[in-house]
C-alpha cells in the first residue's frame, strides 16, 4: 500500500530548494560572514553601495588562493572558498536591493567571443583525437609487419629444418644425430628397483644414440621396453635379453 503525500508537498515543491545546499558550505560562508560583521558591521553593503569590482577582485583573490593549495585565509582563518561565497552572496543582494555600483565595463562582444571559443575548444579535441587515432594506428602497422616477419621467419626456419631432417642434416650442413634423453627418476624408483617401462614413442627412423642423465650413451634398437636393463649394461642388450 503506497502512502500519499501531505498536500504540503505540492506547495513546497514549487518553491526554492533551500534544502538542496550543502551544509559544509553554508557553515564556511557563514564564517566569512560573520569575519566581514564584526569588521564592518551586518550587511553593511546595505547601508553604503558598494562597487562590483572590489569583491570580484576579493572573490577571484580567495578563488586564487585556494587553486594554489591554500584552505584558509592566513589573517582571519576563514576558508577561502567560503570568502568566495560570501563576496558572490554580497554581490547578488547589493544588486537585488539597489546598493551595488556597477563599476565594471560591459561588452558583448566578449561574452560572445567566450561562448564562440567552445567550438574551436571542440574542433581542436577533436583534432587530438585524430592524431591519436593515426598514431594508434601507424603502431599497430608496425606491430602488424612485425609479426609478419617474424612468422614467415619462423616459416622459413621450420621448413629448411625439415628439409635438412629428411636428408640427416643439420641448418649447418653437418651430419644430424638424433639423442633422447631418459631422466635417472625414469630408471629407478625410491625402493632401488625397476621405474615403470617407459614407452618411446614409434618412429619409423633408424636406430638411435640413448643418453641417461649422468650415465653412458650408447645404440639402442627401440625394440626394448626395459630401458633400465639397458643402463645398467651400459649397452643395448637387445629386446629378447631384457626379458625376465
Amino acid at each position: 500500500m503506497s502512502l500519499e503525500p501531505n498536500p504540503k508537498k505540492l506547495f513546497g515543491d514549487k518553491k526554492p530548494p533551500l534544502h538542496l545546499l550543502p551544509l559544509a558550505g553554508m557553515i564556511h560562508q557563514s564564517l566569512a560572514h560573520l569575519d566581514g560583521d564584526n569588521k564592518y558591521g551586518f550587511e553593511n553593503w546595505n547601508d553604503k553601495p558598494v562597487e562590483k569590482l572590489t569583491y570580484i577582485g576579493a572573490a577571484l583573490r580567495h578563488l586564487e588562493l585556494y587553486k594554489y593549495g591554500e584552505l584558509y585565509s592566513r589573517d582571519t582563518n576563514v576558508h577561502n572558498l567560503g570568502a568566495v561565497m560570501a563576496c558572490c552572496a554580497i554581490l547578488l543582494d547589493a544588486e537585488l536591493n539597489g546598493n551595488m555600483i556597477d563599476n565594471t565595463k560591459h561588452s558583448k562582444a566578449t561574452c560572445d567571443l567566450l561562448h564562440q571559443m567552445e567550438e574551436t575548444v571542440k574542433g581542436l579535441n577533436a583534432m587530438q583525437r585524430e592524431r591519436d587515432a593515426a598514431k594508434k594506428a601507424t603502431e599497430e602497422s608496425k606491430l602488424g609487419d612485425t609479426l609478419k616477419q617474424w612468422r614467415a621467419d619462423k616459416f622459413t626456419e621450420l621448413h629448411s629444418d625439415a628439409m635438412a631432417r629428411m636428408q640427416g642434416k643439420n641448418l649447418d650442413g653437418s651430419a644430424r644425430r638424433e639423442t633422447t634423453t631418459f631422466p635417472v627418476s625414469f630408471l629407478y624408483n625410491d625402493a632401488g628397483g625397476d621405474a615403470p617401462a617407459m614407452e618411446p614413442e614409434p618412429e619409423p627412423t633408424p636406430p638411435v644414440d640413448v643418453e641417461i642423465e649422468g650415465g653412458p650413451t650408447w645404440r639402442t634398437c627401440r625394440d626394448c621396453k626395459a630401458w633400465s636393463a639397458c643402463a645398467r649394461m651400459g649397452q643395448c642388450i637387445g629386446a629378447e635379453a631384457a626379458r625376465y
